[in-house]
C-alpha cells in the first residue's frame, strides 16, 4: 500500500488520504436559473487536485473515493441538508456518449450517487448531450450556445427541488443551460453542487 500515493497531497498510502477527503462546501455565485450554487473548491483543493487526475486520467477507484468524499461533505453541511431535504430527485451535468464510452464512467453521475445515497434519494439521468465539438477552449458565449444546442431532457413531468452535480464549473455555461433545461421539465428550484470550479478561458 506504501507505493500508492494519495492524488491530493501526494501522501503515501491510499488514492485519497483521510485528510484530503475531509472537505467542506463553500457557496459560490449561482449561473443564471439556479437557486444556490455550493463547491468543494478550486482545483487547487485537495479534492480539485484528485478531481483533475480523475478526470484526465480516468479511474474508477480513485473516481469512487472523490465521490464518497463529495457525498460526505453535502451529508455535514447543515444548509445543504436542508436544501437535499426538500428534493425529490440528483440529477447530473451528461457527457457525450463518445466520452462515456472512451472513460468507462460518468464521473458527475458518481458524484450524484454519493449526494443522492446518504438519503435514498434516486440519482437520475434526466439531461442527456448530443454530439459536438469539446468545450475546453470555447469562451463564455461560446460555451453557452454549444451548450444550448446540445443539453436537452430526456423526461419531463417532474416537480419540486432538483439537485444538480457537476464535477467542474468554469464559466457556468452548461450549468445555466441545464437548469432552464429542468424547469421546462417540470423543476421549481435548481440547486448545484460541484466538486471544483476552475477559471474560465478568456
Amino acid at each position: 500500500m506504501f507505493d500508492i500515493r494519495c492524488e491530493g497531497c501526494g501522501t503515501f498510502g491510499s488514492l485519497l488520504c483521510t485528510p484530503c477527503s475531509q472537505q467542506h462546501f463553500h457557496p459560490v455565485d449561482a449561473p443564471k436559473g439556479i437557486y444556490r450554487a455550493f463547491t468543494t473548491g478550486t482545483y487547487d483543493s485537495p479534492l480539485g487536485r484528485a478531481l483533475a487526475v480523475a478526470k484526465h486520467r480516468p479511474s474508477r477507484p480513485l473516481s469512487l473515493r472523490i465521490a464518497r468524499a463529495f457525498g460526505t461533505a453535502a451529508l455535514h453541511d447543515a444548509v445543504i441538508l436542508s436544501l437535499v431535504a426538500t428534493a425529490t430527485q440528483v440529477t447530473w451535468i451528461p457527457s457525450t456518449r463518445s466520452r462515456l464510452v472512451r472513460r468507462g464512467f460518468s464521473l458527475p453521475a458518481m458524484l450524484a450517487a454519493g449526494v443522492a445515497r446518504p438519503w435514498g434519494l434516486p440519482a437520475t439521468r434526466i439531461l442527456s448531450m448530443r454530439a459536438g465539438a469539446p468545450q475546453s477552449s470555447l469562451d463564455k458565449h461560446s460555451r453557452w450556445k454549444s451548450a444550448k444546442e446540445r443539453i436537452y431532457v430526456t423526461s419531463g413531468n417532474h416537480a419540486g427541488t432538483v439537485i444538480l452535480v457537476d464535477d467542474v464549473v468554469t464559466t457556468g455555461a452548461s450549468a445555466e443551460v441545464a437548469a432552464d433545461e429542468l424547469s421546462k421539465a417540470g423543476f421549481s428550484r435548481v440547486v448545484l453542487l460541484t466538486c471544483a470550479v476552475a477559471k474560465a478561458p478568456q
